[in-house]
């Protein structure tokens, strides 16, 4: 993942590059609308910068298209950035103009290269500091404080990557009518995509799609979007047909896992059961699901659940498939490629009455 994301920085940097290179060339700063000078200005770049980048030789790409580099603004001679930001020469010497000369190339090359890495973090999100911070707490590695929050948060920086940036930038927008449409069309965009994602999940597990006209949909669908797809998961857990809770979609991946374990070793075992129709045979199978490498790859994770999962619950819970169905058509949804592999048809896309 690490590679993948480094791959889509580089690309997204690279085509900002050549997107500044080019409106550099054809457009003076009074020529920019507002909001390109507004997202120059907060990477720094002013209009003496911009007046200076237009004298910069740019780099040409395999592919033709012309960048500016930092490399770039560093080959630009010193006379054309001392007369451009109008220097006084008189009472330097030659290697006093040329460190000053450089001076002038460093802070043009960092606001230039600033703007650039801003507005590539914001396009290709990964966890930064700030997000590590607040997940550790503000405390010191290796104190039990920051262990156990960096332990609660497993899997979940990314989500709180995604919320703390656009958080960010919306706060950054101008006027509170500027801020108050980009969270609007954040929260529009985001349910739209949120819903997609929900039915696509539907089709790969095995379901039909869901009433995309209840409120239940439509907050998981808001959830979903705004990148928490466990809190997503956790909205409907009372009407997952998998016999999952709430706790299973909240707590750590490693603490369910011993949680389960010792729930089914402890005198609370057959309680916890009885409330979920289910054998100690069939929650050792999820257990031993949970932990399997790629089990849950979207291509390969229907038919394994079908084939191997589903097989091995009915060797120990014997009706196990049939209340999963009956469970899912409680709750207004069926499976198009049914538990007992007997039935394989067209997913219903109907809304439900």
């Amino acid at each position: 993942m690490n590679h993948i994301t480094a791959s889509a920085k580089r690309a997204f940097g690279v085509s900002l590059m050549h997107h500044i290179s080019n409106l550099n060339t054809n457009k003076k700063w009074t020529e920019l609308g507002p909001k390109d000078q507004h997202m120059l200005e907060g990477g720094g770049i002013k209009e003496s910068d911009w007046n200076a980048l237009q004298l910069v030789t740019r780099t040409e790409a395999p592919t033709g298209e012309k960048l500016i580099t930092n490399q770039d603004i560093f080959k630009m001679s010193d006379d054309a950035i001392l007369d451009h930001f109008g220097f006084e020469r008189a009472g330097h010497t030659a290697e006093s103009l040329a460190d000053n000369a450089f001076k002038l190339k460093e802070q043009l090359a960092n606001k230039f290269m600033n703007h650039v890495y801003t507005e590539t973090n914001a396009a290709v999100l990964e966890v930064g500091s700030r997000e590590v911070a607040m997940m550790g707490l503000g405390r010191e590695r290796g104190t039990a404080g920051n262990e156990l929050s960096r332990f609660f948060f497993q899997f979940k920086q990314f989500p709180l990557a995604i919320v703390t940036r656009q958080w960010t930038r919306a706060m950054a927008q101008p006027t509170p009518q500027a801020k108050f449409v980009y969270l609007a069309k954040l929260f529009a965009y985001t349910t739209v995509m949120g819903s997609i994602v929900a039915q696509i999940q539907n089709l790969t597990q095995g379901k039909d799609l869901e009433d995309p006209t209840t409120m239940d949909f439509f907050l998981k669908s808001i959830v979903k979007g705004g990148a928490a797809s466990f809190l997503a998961d956790a909205v409907s857990a009372s009407a997952d047909p998998t016999d999952r809770s709430l706790k299973d979609f909240v707590i750590p991946a490693a603490l369910k896992d011993v949680i389960n374990v010792g729930t089914m070793v402890s005198g609370a075992g057959q309680q916890f059961l009885d409330d979920r129709e289910s054998s100690y045979g069939a929650e050792a199978i999820n257990t031993l699901k949970s932990n399997i490498p790629f089990q849950n790859v979207w291509y390969t994770r229907l038919i394994f659940d079908r084939i191997v999962i589903a097989e091995m619950q009915e060797m120990f819970d014997e009706g196990y498939r049939e209340k999963k169905q009956r469970r899912l058509e409680k709750y207004g949804n069926g499976f198009w490629w049914s538990m007992d592999n007997e039935e394989i048809r067209m997913p219903d896309i109907s809304s439900k009455e």
